[in-house]
């Protein structure tokens, strides 16, 4: 028979893998509607928190094109110049997948400090790209206020995505 080929385990396989992109689409919104305090000065960077960890983690569930897809919509939804986003979440997977297997090793508290020197350069980056722009429309101390709510949120999101993590199945490893 045709069918014979579908089971159950492979549906419950993909709907599996489908979790981390329905929860970065959930990540996206958030960025975009949560106001955590009036003027929007301390709203941390969701996405680039998601990229971060499974960059480290599962390189395989948030691949380029996603950093990329997810950065143009993330601009398209805030008013950012197009393409702002995009790049700094290639950036972000492209620095954190070369030191993978650093990271990997590494306590929680290295993670931390590693994401929050990856977070700092990218704000900064983004900043400056939107000043050469001229669309600056914040000063060093939004600049900082956004580095630091994301290092200080990075915690529970990062407690969320390895929730998450374990709901995924076991990396397929025969290709390497």
């Amino acid at each position: 028979m045709i069918y014979q080929d579908i089971s159950w385990k492979r549906v419950e396989g993909f709907l599996r893998l489908s979790v981390p992109h329905i929860l970065l689409l959930l990540l996206v919104i958030l960025n975009v509607s949560l106001p955590l305090v009036p003027g929007d000065i301390f709203k941390p960077q969701l996405v680039a928190m998601a990229a971060y960890y499974w960059a480290v983690y599962r390189p395989t569930i948030m691949p380029v094109y996603l950093c990329f897809a997810s950065g143009l919509v993330l601009d398209t939804l805030i008013g950012t110049p197009l393409g702002l986003n995009a790049i700094s979440l290639i950036l972000i997977h492209w620095l954190v997948r070369s030191q993978r297997r650093f990271l990997t090793g590494q306590t929680y508290i290295a993670i931390l400090t590693v994401f929050a020197l990856v977070i700092s350069g990218v704000s900064l980056l983004q900043w400056g790209l939107m000043a050469l722009v001229g669309d600056a429309p914040f000063g060093v101390m939004m600049l900082l206020a956004t580095a630091g709510s994301s290092i200080i949120v990075f915690p529970l999101a990062s407690l969320i995505l390895w929730q998450v993590h374990r709901l995924l199945p076991a990396p397929d490893n025969r290709y390497g």
